[in-house]
This record gives C-alpha cells, structure tokens and sequence, in this order.
C-alpha cells in the first residue's frame, strides 16, 4: 500500500511530547491502567514490549506477533509462544528490531510488560497499590467530555467523534 506511518500513527516524539503532562491530568481525571506504563508514555522510562501477553485470536487463530502486525497465525497459544521469534520484534535500549516497531508504544505490548513487573524499578509495586486504590480525582462537573487535545496528532491531524465534520454529506 506505500502508506507511511507517520502520517497515521504518533511517532515515539510525538506520544512523548502528547503524554508528557499525563500526572497533572491523573490529578483531575480517572484513568485507566498503570502508573508505570503512563510513565512510559511520557518518556519517564524505557519499556520493552511483551506482545505475547496480551494477543489477539481471530477467526485464522491466534495472531502473531501482536494486533498491528500480522507475521503468521497459529492454532494454539502454545504454538503461538513456542514458534514466534520475540527477539525479532520490539524497541529495546532505543534500536527497533524491526523497523514496523520503530514507533510502537501501544497498550498490547508495553502495558503487560508494566503489569507484569518486568521492568520493575524500587517503588513501582507502591506507586501501583496508590494508584488503584488511593484518593481519586473529584469529578470535574463538565459531564463525559474532555478536551485533551494538546496540539500533537498524526500526520495533519483529524477531527473524530461528535465534532467531527461528516465527510460526505447524505442526498
């Protein structure tokens, strides 16, 4: 397809320079997942990614290595961690195994690796407990909407959701 994917998907820099204000907004709104990984997001750490934790099954089986990337399907998860290569993927200390995981902070990959403590730093199982179960931000009484756009998107950017304009216009 030629598509590059800097125009449609947040380079490292830019997910950065999006999440770098992520605990002063933890301050006002409840999120959802984990201190480390947010930390991860805004560039506090470096992360390895741990695709085979989290994977996806389809109708073909189960995907490898991770949602984004299709290198093979296999019928059983067994199979799945036995026959993938991991060492051919991620970012590790900076340099991208392979090129498609250049840019590649998602969820699927680096959450389990924060969850899993595989990483883990003094003070992460703490700072986890605190986070889950200690004082939550006072709703903010601006109903469901929050406007987190801080200038940073993809390639030229796009309007999404119920501000969006229509693309085509219905006869």
């Amino acid at each position: 397809l030629n598509l590059r994917p800097e125009d449609f998907f947040l380079t490292r820099a830019m997910t950065v320079q999006k999440f770098r204000k992520i605990e002063n907004w933890m301050n006002q709104y409840t999120f959802f997942g984990t201190p480390v990984y947010f930390e991860f997001l805004a560039g506090k750490r470096d992360l390895t990614c741990s695709a085979w934790a989290i994977p996806t099954r389809n109708i073909r089986g189960w995907k490898a290595p991770c949602y984004l990337m299709t290198d093979g399907h296999f019928a059983t998860y067994t199979e799945l961690l036995e026959q993938t290569d991991w060492n051919r993927y991620g970012v590790v200390n900076g340099i991208a195994r392979d090129s498609r995981c250049e840019n590649c902070m998602v969820h699927c990959g680096y959450e389990p690796t924060a969850t899993l403590g595989l990483q883990a730093q003094r003070g992460d199982t703490w700072k986890t407990i605190r986070f889950n179960f200690g004082p939550k931000p006072k709703p903010a009484g601006r109903g469901n909407e929050v406007l987190a756009y801080n200038g940073v998107s993809s390639g030229n950017g796009h309007l999404t959701g119920k501000h969006a304009e229509p693309a085509v216009k219905a006869s």
